[in-house]
């Protein structure tokens, strides 16, 4: 009677093993597997795969021998002893190091160092505490006392999506053999490299270079002016800011790109609560599930996720075929570009947004961000800087010389910014030759790497320039240094 209570109760364990194993799994499970971005963790996965492995094979084992004398062993305990004592050290340790060093801290719980801080000057600064930021905060590997040439610009020339050593003043300075600095930050248009330029000056270079990006900085100078008050007597005249200000009342510029580069993101749009509002504050109570999350080895499990999922899921090529396939959230503002052996997203809806000549607020961009370099070039002069303009176009205006080439018919949308675009080129470049501002057009360098088979911008929605084209750029810069003797005099 014993034997048989024994043997209904292991049979009644392996059941419950072998449907554990055959229900917890990775297809019935997939909200579990999921992350908040929507895509499966291959690592949750795994783990479920393994545990539905192990259980079905422990109730496999406990149903096959179900008649023998089954127990605990005391090599079994011995071994269940030793894991538990594994983790516990483990736990210690990591503990132990998340207390000494901030940054495997930062790297376990998940939260970065953000790139920016505030600044009661510039709106905001890069952080100086960031990794790759030097002691002034700008993306160089050390703050230097003096260089032979500064870069200022926005986050083409600060190198978004690339290695701090790809961007392109750190390839100028491989290249060239000059000291390159790097004082270029995202959303620095023509107006904070004017800000800069006294701090540049600093530096003794024979040559400053500013890129401007004709895919957004017009909406940075507007922004500069009209909203963060740096050198008002930019404005052009009453009616013109009448004007804006009617706009401004119905359809606030930066609201409009706030909320396109939302959608970019794939993200909803964040309604923040009005100033006299108060948002509801969060009460965190500690519970058991809040204590879990805090464990060491928990959080090494979801560190390794996020690495796994960078590597794996949230590739470049998967994001382009996510957009192709129309497996985003607003698919409408992507134009997907498919020319063997090139591929990209184009984002019109935002370009149209941020070059509209014919809104008055980017025609007032155009207007403030010429008398910056204007005056750029006139502090330069007095501290006897040579001065240089690179203009960077945007992916959309490279990739029309492939449009063109293959028989490819661009867009209404296209068409429009191409159009849009070579307007403001001619604007800028008629300007530059009337005040007699030195300047490199970056574009036939670009599309020259294209038709090499190299292609310069990434194959997803990102406008910024990949590491071909930062190389490109520098090997442009520098080939025109050489060819103009611009920073060539000696001091």
């Amino acid at each position: 009677m014993k034997q048989i209570k024994k043997e209904t109760t292991l049979l009644a364990v392996a059941f419950l093993c072998i449907l554990a194993g055959a229900l917890l799994n990775p297809w019935l499970l997939k909200p579990l597997t999921r992350l908040s971005d929507g895509y499966v963790s291959p690592l949750r996965v795994i783990v479920l795969l393994l545990f539905d492995v192990c259980a079905i094979a422990a109730g496999y084992y406990l149903i096959k021998h179900r008649k023998t004398e089954i127990g605990l062993s005391k090599k079994t305990i011995f071994c269940l002893f030793a894991l538990l004592l594994a983790l516990f050290f483990m736990e210690s340790v990591l503990q132990m190091l998340t207390r000494l060093s901030p940054a495997i801290s930062r790297q376990l719980s998940g939260t970065a160092i953000t790139l920016h801080i505030s600044d009661d000057h510039l709106g905001q600064r890069p952080n100086p505490n960031h990794p790759e930021h030097d002691a002034r905060g700008f993306r160089n590997r050390t703050a230097l006392t003096e260089a032979d040439i500064v870069a200022l610009g926005d986050s083409q020339t600060y190198g978004m999506g690339v290695k701090r050593h790809q961007a392109w003043p750190q390839q100028l300075n491989r290249i060239s053999g000059h000291t390159v600095y790097s004082m270029s930050f995202g959303g620095y248009g023509c107006v904070e490299g004017l800000a800069l330029l006294e701090e540049a000056a600093r530096l003794n270079p024979k040559l400053v270079v500013f890129a401007l990006f004709t895919g957004n900085d017009l909406v940075d100078a507007f922004n500069a002016v009209y909203n963060k008050n740096l050198f008002p007597e930019f404005k052009s005249a009453d009616s013109v800011q009448a004007a804006i200000e009617q706009i401004e009342k119905t359809s606030p510029l930066m609201e409009q790109v706030r909320h396109i580069t939302w959608r970019m993101w794939q993200k909803e749009w964040d309604e923040s609560p009005a100033p006299n509002e108060k948002a509801d504050v969060p009460v965190h109570r500690r519970t058991l599930f809040s204590t879990i999350k805090k464990a060491k080895l928990l959080q090494l499990f979801f560190a390794a996720e996020r690495c796994i999922q960078n590597m794996v899921v949230h590739t470049p090529y998967r994001r382009w075929l996510a957009i192709k396939n129309g497996h985003v959230k607003h698919p409408e503002i992507f134009e997907v570009f498919e020319a063997p052996p090139f591929r990209t997203i184009f984002t019109p809806e935002y370009r149209y947004i941020a070059m509209n000549l014919d809104d008055p607020r980017i025609a007032e961009g155009l207007s403030i961000s010429l008398k910056a370099l204007q005056r750029m070039q006139a502090v330069a002069a007095a501290n006897g800087i040579d001065f240089l303009v690179l203009l960077i176009p945007t992916k959309e205006m490279v990739f029309h010389g492939v449009l063109d080439n293959d028989g490819i018919e661009p867009s209404e949308s296209m068409l429009w910014v191409l159009q849009q675009e070579t307007r403001l080129h001619e604007q800028v470049r008629t300007f530059l030759k009337q005040h007699d501002i030195a300047f490199l057009e970056a574009i036939a360098a670009l599309r020259q790497s294209l038709m090499d088979g190299k292609q310069p911008y990434f194959i997803d929605a990102d406008g910024h320039l990949n590491a071909v084209g930062h190389d490109t750029v520098a090997r442009s810069v520098n080939a025109y240094i050489q060819s103009s003797g611009l920073g060539m005099t000696s001091r």
